[in-house]
């Protein structure tokens, strides 16, 4: 489900010369940025065509009632210095050091993640957004009909 929106993205590149003005040979920044795409920063993309905001949406994806899956979205300041591979390892490492008697909160995971980005040095603003779609902690209560 994830796509990157770097310069360097072979789908950011189509994108870009589908604008009519292609990067040139080894141009890997726009306007000094890495990124091809944002929400902000209206005045970039106001000064270069090829900087969007238009989000990348991925095919839809069923999550199974059962499944222990999860959802992390993350700003560039988090991807610059966490690779996907390390972000699920620290994930499942929050999750194994919560006990059975006390569930870990989404918001835990999401902490204990900008901590190891600004442990990590990140250079840029970050913003992270955890999804835990375990159900498998959740306590359901159940009130009987009268």
């Amino acid at each position: 489900m994830t796509e990157d929106h770097r310069i360097t993205s072979q789908s950011e590149r189509l994108r870009i010369q589908a604008t009519g003005e292609p990067l040139k040979d080894g141009e890997t920044r726009l306007c000094g940025l890495n990124l091809a795409r944002m929400l902000g920063d209206k005045f970039l993309k106001q000064q270069d065509v090829r900087f969007s905001s238009e989000p990348y949406i991925s095919q839809v994806v069923y999550i199974h009632q059962a499944s222990k899956g999860f959802a992390l979205l993350a700003s560039d300041g988090f991807w610059d210095v966490i690779n996907v591979k390390k972000a699920v390892q620290l994930v499942q490492q929050a999750k194994e050091r919560s006990s059975t008697d006390e569930e870990i909160s989404a918001e835990k995971i999401a902490n204990s993640l900008l901590s190891e980005a600004r442990t990590l040095r990140t250079k840029d603003n970050t913003s992270i957004i955890f999804l835990d779609f375990d159900t498998t902690n959740r306590i359901l209560s159940c009130k009987p009909d009268s």
